[in-house]
């Protein structure tokens, strides 16, 4: 996936994230939504300079199917020359998500990576203090200074190549996040309206 193609699915994913009536939709979006052996839709990995490609979703306990779990750089988070040998740094990898931050001040999460932790990164400034548990998320930590616009969240992870990856659970939001109603809800009541009056000038004229 080349940049070009990584900057459309953001403006996609920037435009749903935008949509009326969704509460809390501003914000960082969890990994592993989807189903395993799938693309994640919000998350990618990136390597050196700047080679964009797909992040997928891991086959693997940890998470919640649909709601959270795990990705990695390959569907099974192995690579070529992977050996479980305890080289735990072997290989690097760069996972990241972008997301509008309008309404959001700040977030809550759990992490976890197989098998090391090197940083957390948020427009481009490592975020101090970042962490991540090996291999189960335990623990709550507090994400900070989100950009009103577009934020860039990147978590550099390191393993031996074999089932490496990264689980990242976002529990909740800090901030002003204001919900209008969906337009199709709108249209539903104006309809409903609509026939409302149209049954009480039929029934004034019987």
């Amino acid at each position: 996936m080349n940049i070009a193609g990584r900057t459309i699915r953001q403006a996609f994913l920037a435009t749903i994230l935008m949509a009326p009536g969704v509460l809390a939709a501003q914000g960082p979006v969890s990994t592993g939504t989807t189903a395993a052996g799938s693309v994640d839709p919000a998350w990618f990995t990136v390597s050196p300079p700047d080679n964009v490609v797909e992040a997928y979703v891991l086959s693997r306990g940890g998470g919640v199917p649909g709601s959270y779990g795990w990705i990695g750089v390959t569907p099974s988070g192995s690579v070529e020359g992977g050996v479980a040998d305890g080289n735990l740094t072997r290989f690097t990898y760069m996972f990241e998500t972008s997301f509008m931050g309008s309404g959001i001040t700040g977030a809550t999460f759990q992490c976890a990576v197989d098998d090391g932790f090197t940083s957390i990164m948020l427009n481009g400034v490592v975020v101090a203090g970042g962490g991540c548990d090996l291999y189960n998320a335990s623990t709550n930590r507090v994400l900070s200074g989100f950009n009103t616009g577009q934020n860039v969240l990147r978590f550099t992870t390191t393993g031996n190549g074999v089932t490496d990856g990264l689980m990242v659970h976002f529990t909740g939001y800090s901030g002003d996040v204001v919900t209008t109603p969906e337009p199709a809800s709108m249209v539903l009541l104006a309809t409903g309206l609509v026939g409302i009056v149209g049954a009480m000038s039929r029934k004034r004229r019987a």
